[in-house]
């Protein structure tokens, strides 16, 4: 058969009960049709260890679960009457020992446990049942009827109380054949409570049953009863109404509802927790900030241990949960736990496992740990109690998923022949506390590429190429911190860093206006007196991740010591485009003119670190002008010394003059970590003419001069200038490298020869020395005189090695160079300076720059100086000896920074027996200590 229900609603209605909580009705449960036939409970119990089975199987007389009440009973689930002519109770197993003498009164035992003095039973002796039953459910002696005045608790009874405490072992029953039952529990009445003793076994209307306690068996019986009784109900046969009137047709009759107090979630916490405070949205977590490196600031969200939130919250939910889960989440409610007992709990589909009871108190509070799922969002969490009442809850629970798309485009800005720094607006607060990075897209006209950052709102590009369109879109990347921790904190000086397993990642933002990249960084065609002042502007709101302010372009030049334009000294000043035929004093208007108001000798210092004196003069500072040695502009100014000739077109770093000292740095650093590729015109002149005497007689003479140029890096500072005459004016400038032009032959220095090349360092711990002793490489051999004519030089540093240089010729790395691969920590199993790794220095020189170098040795100047964020200065230094001496002459300079990722292998842990000094320009945060590289003093 079929049972038709149109329509059903369903409706939660609120009761209140003596003042307490409100109650629920959460489900409506209709037993239709088949439904009703299910077997609703079937349980066999183990009883064997009971004391009753024991004294049973011992068949001992003196027993302790004796009673003065027995009773036989059945579930109302296996029919709705019970109809018995017959109860009889015995002593023994073979049912012969009646225990009718005993029975107070021979009275029955009703719901009130009282004794109905009119009713009186009747003891099968002959084992015969009546015949006579009523069709109807009533009483019609001599039986008793269950159904109508004895039940409890869903349970139809009849029982028997003695005059003393017995033991009924068997239990003789006659049961009306319209209601035939199989099964029926015996229960004693001991310690004030009803307890289960044995099911009895009644297969027919006439039963003699063994009451053995040590099995019990519960069983819902008669399914064909119960399919008939189930159509019955939904035809309306046999069934009664409301109204008196029979049930018809496709109708139903309820046969119980069950109100129950179901579980009631309002809080779920563990992992980004969200709290509800009125209406609004409220984190226990800040989103703050760490400047890496004093300058990039990289973002993070913080947990706020402290918050109150919890206690003041009407509704927690957690958020961005890992996908893989394993994070222990907490769930507060009411009636969540069954007597101290845990409900089953799954969220979305999966179990959460290992559910605990936290707090039985007033406010449930329980735990699990939360299961892993295949893709983000919100999930259902179902919690079911052991009483089978459930509840189900929407909107507590959520995993991680991609993070929103960047509203605006990302703004480009200091912009250099290979580098370009972005900068973007990250997204509102609830992004932002889930955001764990980010995506730059790089377009150019040829080829797109991508790279990941961690939480920062800015960044270097680089590695692009010159004089090139380009485009950038950013996106944003959500990471679990529960699974990967601190190595969501480490970036590098850009803020870079490798996605972790399992991010998610937004789309793409607007794409950024179009910008091209310069040609060059820097570019002097020749040195006039504007030349040497800064033609660009900083502004601070365009610092990029290093601190940088500005992009590359024309930031003017420190003129040290001797060094100045040509045509610009003591005795002679001199005006861009001098031109006394063009203009009436030989300068145009708004030029620059350059003079020097007094005559300079160098003064006595002692730099820091340095144990000696060395000579040192006064800059020339080219952002504010004015000094001893000024460049001025003619609206502005009125020299006293009018000029007389037109400035440049070389900067003169030193001139013929004996004893001089010139350098000249770029105006502010440049980028050399990363390598670069420099190209500078050189050309010595006006050499001093030297002739040896033995007795007063000439025996020698040569017009050459003394002693070259440097091509010097250094982290001293932007007026650093060293010893002169075969100092070169870099020795003893700290923190230096130096590549040298040497025309003089000093044996004590033990200089290879009179014309040579060598390239000079001591790294960051010792001041620079032209003693060879400090040259990592030099050549004599294969290169022009570099007196002769204007020598034209290109150096390329390279942070990444290659190998094909080993076969060149050109290829050498001196004893000194070796010192830096076993040096520092190396003796104690530390890491030396080029234990991370080095690149290659390449110079050439002569007509072709592109072709062969003279040149190359293994370096790493990221590990053998101490750079400010990957920058130096970088310039020329020049010096003349006492008897002999020449001019130094720079005719024009480019340089630009190749932007290339030197390789890095991480340091080993470092020996705590070592002597160390540790660079934290690796250092996460200010109190980590752990990302840093450390090296031996």
């Amino acid at each position: 058969f079929v049972s038709y229900l149109t329509p059903l609603w369903r409706r939660a209605f609120r009761a209140q009960r003596n003042g307490l909580d409100p109650l629920y009705l959460t489900r409506l449960r209709l037993e239709l049709g088949e439904r009703i036939s299910e077997i609703e409970f079937f349980r066999n119990v183990d009883a064997s260890e009971s004391q009753a089975c024991i004294d049973w199987e011992r068949n001992s007389s003196a027993v302790n679960w004796a009673s003065d009440r027995w009773r036989v009973a059945v579930s109302t689930d296996q029919s709705p009457g019970w109809l018995l002519s017959e109860l009889h109770f015995y002593q023994d197993t073979t049912c012969t020992r009646s225990l009718g003498p005993d029975i107070m009164d021979s009275a029955m035992l009703y719901e009130n446990e009282q004794w109905d003095e009119s009713s009186r039973g009747t003891v099968l002796f002959d084992g015969e049942c009546p015949d006579n039953e009523d069709d109807n459910l009533g009483v019609t002696s001599p039986w008793w009827s269950a159904s109508s005045t004895i039940h409890k608790d869903d349970t139809l009874w009849l029982g028997m109380r003695f005059k003393r405490t017995v033991a009924v072992r068997c239990v003789a029953i006659c049961q009306s054949k319209r209601h035939l039952l199989k099964h029926a529990l015996l229960q004693r009445y001991q310690d004030d409570e009803w307890r289960d003793h044995a099911t009895l076994s009644m297969p027919a209307s006439r039963t003699f049953a063994v009451a053995n306690p040590c099995e019990l068996h519960y069983a819902a019986t008669d399914l064909q009863a119960k399919q008939r009784l189930a159509y019955e109900r939904s035809t309306g046969n046999s069934i009664q109404g409301s109204q008196g009137s029979a049930l018809s047709g496709d109708s139903f009759a309820i046969s119980w509802i069950k109100v129950t107090q179901p579980p009631i979630v309002y809080h779920v916490t563990g992992c980004l927790d969200r709290f509800w405070l009125e209406n609004d949205p409220i984190y226990a977590m800040r989103d703050v900030s760490f400047l890496e490196n004093g300058v990039l600031r990289r973002w993070y969200a913080q947990r706020d241990t402290a918050s109150s939130l919890l206690t003041n919250a009407t509704r927690t939910k957690t958020i961005n949960c890992p996908l893989f889960g394993g994070v222990r989440l907490f769930l507060r409610g009411s009636y969540l736990i069954l007597n101290e007992i845990p409900p089953s709990i799954t969220i979305g589909d999966h179990d959460c496992i290992d559910v605990q009871v936290v707090s039985s108190h007033e406010e449930n509070i329980i735990s699990c740990t939360l299961p892993a799922v295949d893709f983000g969002g919100t999930k259902r969490i179902i919690l079911t109690r052991p009483d089978g009442v459930s509840g189900s809850f929407s909107n507590f629970v959520s995993y991680m998923v991609s993070p929103a798309v960047p509203i605006f485009a990302a703004r480009a800005f200091n912009v250099a022949a290979r580098s370009i720094d972005l900068a973007w607006t990250p997204a509102d607060l609830d992004s932002a506390l889930v955001t764990t990075g980010y995506k730059v897209l790089v377009l150019s006209s040829d080829k797109e590429w991508s790279f990941s950052l961690g939480n920062v709102s800015r960044t270097t590009v680089i590695g692009l190429e010159p004089a090139t369109e380009y485009q950038f879109a950013i996106a944003a990347v959500a990471e679990s911190r529960e699974q990967w921790g601190d190595a969501l904190d480490v970036v590098d000086l850009y803020g870079r860093r490798r996605l972790q397993e399992g991010a998610l990642v937004s789309a793409w933002s607007p794409k950024s206006n179009s910008t091209f990249t310069l040609g060059i960084d820097l570019e002097f065609i020749e040195f006039s007196a504007q030349a040497t002042l800064n033609a660009m502007s900083e502004n601070s709101e365009d610092a990029g991740p290093t601190g940088l302010q500005g992009g590359e372009g024309h930031y003017g030049l420190f003129m040290i010591g001797s060094a100045n334009v040509q045509n610009c000294n003591g005795s002679i000043a001199c005006c861009d485009g001098f031109n006394l035929s063009a203009y009436e004093n030989g300068c145009p208007p708004a030029a620059h003119i350059c003079l020097e108001t007094t005559v300079r000798e160098p003064a006595i210092e002692i730099a820091p670190y340095v144990f000696e004196p060395r000579y040192h003069a006064p800059r020339n500072d080219p952002f504010r002008g004015g000094g001893e040695k000024g460049i001025y502009s003619q609206n502005t100014t009125n020299p006293a010394s009018m000029p007389s000739a037109r400035c440049g077109p070389a900067l003169r770093l030193t001139s013929a003059q004996p004893r001089q000292t010139g350098a000249v740095w770029y105006g502010r650093r440049l980028e050399v970590r990363e390598g670069f590729d420099t190209s500078f015109e050189l050309r010595i002149s006006e050499p001093s003419r030297r002739c040896d005497r033995m007795d007063d007689v000439f025996t020698h003479c040569q017009s050459r001069g003394a002693d070259g140029f440097a091509f010097v890096i250094q982290e001293e500072g932007p007026n650093a200038l060293g010893l002169e005459g075969a100092g070169l004016g870099y020795e003893g400038i700290n923190n230096s490298l130096a590549v040298e032009f040497d025309t003089y032959y000093n044996y004590d220095l033990l200089d290879p020869y009179m014309n040579h090349i060598s390239v000079h360092s001591r790294g960051f711990r010792l001041p620079n020395t032209a003693h060879h002793e400090a040259s990592l490489a030099s050549v004599a051999h294969n290169i022009p005189d570099l007196t002769s004519s204007i020598i034209k030089v290109r150096i390329v540093y390279n942070p990444v090695f290659d190998p094909t240089w080993l076969e060149s010729d050109a290829f050498q790395a001196s004893t000194h160079t070796a010192q830096f691969f076993s040096n520092a920590d190396f003796p104690y199993g530390g890491m030396p300076d080029f234990g991370i790794g080095v690149g290659t220095l390449a110079l050439y020189m002569g007509g072709d720059l592109y072709g062969t170098p003279v040149l190359v040795t293994p370096l790493n100047i990221d590990a053998l100086l101490r750079l400010h964020r990957g920058r130096a200065y970088v310039g020329f230094t020049a010096g003349t000896g006492l008897a002999t001496y020449q001019t130094h002459d720079l005719l024009s300079w480019s340089f630009t920074s190749l932007r290339l990722d030197p390789l890095f292998v991480p340091p080993p842990a470092l020996p705590s027996a070592a002597f160390a000094s540790c660079s934290f320009s690796q250092r996460t945060n200010e109190s980590d200590h752990h990302h840093h590289t450390c090296v031996h003093l």
